[in-house]
């Protein structure tokens, strides 16, 4: 398991000998607007819930949910959280070599691991801005399945070479590249791509693949499984036309959608898979009953029941996020050692690289005693300890975090200079 995460507040805490509501926490991404009006009080109000046990399939959540989008009862799974289907779906879908979108989330890869799937990288290029390129993931799955040896097409290859080699030769270049998993990447490389990970908002460079994109690869490789991570989607403008929670029509696409980070329950652990019928029958013969708690099934469903206050909602969060975003990055624009304009990123989170000689574990430990938490990039596979990435939170916090960093960089320009 990666211990890598964000969100320890607990040993920040600890480290400052402060209560954990001191600690400003911008390295989890959840909602800086906090779960919608009422949620908390519901939840307060009904804690009697866990004297009982809960729904063994959480189908009430599940129906509730199929409403609002929609879509029929049996293609969607409700979970504990969207980190057990991770987690579960390599073993459930028998996969035999697995490819993801990077760099990205470590837990696509750890899930691999834990049932020694062969994997694989396509890592996007940071002069590109880490946008997907769309085009050498269609080519890499094809040519894992023999279609480049096929055609005969060289270019292939080449264009393959160039965009994984030129990544891989970054990262080995970088002090805090893990060589452990060599062994399981070279293997991926010798089976067929059956299964692609795709983080739809990127975590953590906030890269967005447009639906038509996404559909023109379901149609292209329609043998191979694609698990589209909508996690952080909701906080995008017109979200609502980019997912693809109602086109499981297509028998190879299955959609994760978090109830945690939009709605900040992330202690309750909740999160949907949407796929095809077929697809959720196989998942749920590894579905654990009871994985659902009693007072997290109560509290989605009060969500998804009062549906008419989440689009409000979401309109809110998603002015907010764009204003603060902007100011946030306006004021840090022309701070030296700092990169933060150059991934533009569609979500609220924000993906920095340090151009000095400050490293990222050593900013989030100045920044972590000043009672800040944010997230140290070094263990995403495909980056390097010269990244760091911001959570948004209120504009007060906001702009103290600003404040720090302009410091920080400004002391590590002296020592450069």
């Amino acid at each position: 398991m990666i211990t890598g995460h964000g969100g320890n507040v607990q040993d920040l805490a600890k480290q400052n000998h402060c209560s954990i509501d001191e600690i400003i926490d911008m390295s989890s991404n959840i909602n800086p607007l906090g779960p919608p009006e009422g949620v908390e009080a519901f939840i307060a109000n009904n804690i009697a819930a866990v004297r009982s046990l809960p729904q063994p399939d959480a189908r009430d959540m599940v129906t509730a949910f199929s409403k609002v989008y929609d879509i029929p009862f049996n293609r969607v799974i409700g979970g504990n959280g969207t980190t057990w289907f991770i987690y579960t779906l390599p073993l459930a879908l028998g996969s035999k070599g697995v490819l993801i979108a990077g760099p990205t989330y470590a837990d696509y890869r750890d899930g691999c691991k834990m049932h020694h799937v062969p994997l694989d990288f396509l890592m996007a290029d940071e002069s590109n801005m880490f946008k997907p390129d769309i085009e050498a993931l269609s080519r890499r799955i094809a040519r894992s399945r023999g279609a480049a040896k096929n055609t005969g097409d060289s270019s292939i290859d080449a264009s393959i070479g160039t965009s994984i080699g030129a990544s891989k030769e970054s990262l080995t270049s970088s002090d805090t590249l893990n060589h452990k998993n060599t062994q399981l990447h070279s293997h991926a490389k010798e089976h067929k791509i059956d299964t692609v990970f795709i983080c739809n908002p990127n975590n953590p460079t906030g890269a967005l693949i447009q639906h038509d994109d996404l559909i023109s690869l379901l149609k292209e490789h329609p043998d191979v499984f694609f698990i589209i991570d909508e996690s952080y989607l909701p906080f995008v403008i017109d979200a609502e036309n980019i997912s693809l929670v109602s086109e499981t029509r297509y028998p190879n696409l299955i959609v994760l959608s978090s109830m945690s980070k939009i709605f900040r329950i992330p202690g309750l652990r909740t999160g949907f898979l949407c796929a095809d019928p077929s697809v959720t029958e196989q998942i749920m013969t590894f579905y654990q009953p009871w994985s659902v708690n009693a007072l997290a099934q109560a509290a989605v469903l009060h969500i998804l029941e009062n549906s008419a206050l989440i689009a409000p909602f979401l309109e809110t969060t998603r002015r907010f996020v764009q204003q603060e975003k902007q100011l946030f990055t306006d004021s840090l624009n022309a701070v030296a050692g700092l990169e933060l304009d150059i991934y533009p990123g569609e979500t609220y989170f924000l993906l920095a690289k340090l151009t000095g000689t400050l490293k990222s574990h050593e900013l989030c430990d100045e920044l972590g005693r000043h009672k800040i938490l944010i997230r140290d990039c070094a263990n995403f596979d495909g980056l390097s300890d010269s990244f760091v990435r911001f959570s948004l939170r209120d504009r007060d916090s906001n702009q103290k975090l600003a404040d720090i960093l302009k410091l920080c960089c400004a002391k590590d320009s002296k020592v450069t200079s």
